[in-house]
């Protein structure tokens, strides 16, 4: 059974244990799964789930956005807004153009989001 982004996001958002980065980091791992799923979708012809896919991981970049500080979080909230913005703009652009560029674009500024939290990651275990 598939799990929703609106599933994970109210799982992870319940569990106290998971800290704050750990929920980020699943939801980057959950967005970059679906999108990797998606371009396979695209490559098959499976527009349905293609749909469904890119839907999902629009989601969870608005979860992520949403979830900013922006009073606490300063410039880093507003770039990360900025960054979010644009990865769904450019999700948006793939059904203009039909070309896994924008996917693969947008993939990778997940995966190196996911790297830098891996750091914070680490960081919080060195404290």
């Amino acid at each position: 059974m598939s799990t929703t982004p609106t599933d994970l996001y109210k799982s992870v958002e319940q569990d106290n244990e998971i800290p704050p980065h750990e929920r980020v980091r699943m939801l980057l791992n959950t967005a970059i799964t679906k999108l990797e799923r998606a371009q396979q979708a695209h490559k098959e012809g499976d527009v349905v789930g293609r749909g469904e896919l890119m839907g999902d991981v629009v989601t969870i970049i608005g979860f992520l956005q949403a979830a900013l500080d922006k009073d606490q979080g300063g410039e880093i909230a507003d770039n990360l807004d900025a960054l979010y913005d644009y990865m769904t703009r450019r999700l948006g652009a793939f059904y203009l153009d039909q070309s896994l560029d924008s996917l693969v674009e947008v993939g990778k500024l997940l995966e190196d989001m996911r790297e830098a939290w891996d750091g914070v990651a680490e960081q919080m275990k060195d404290q």
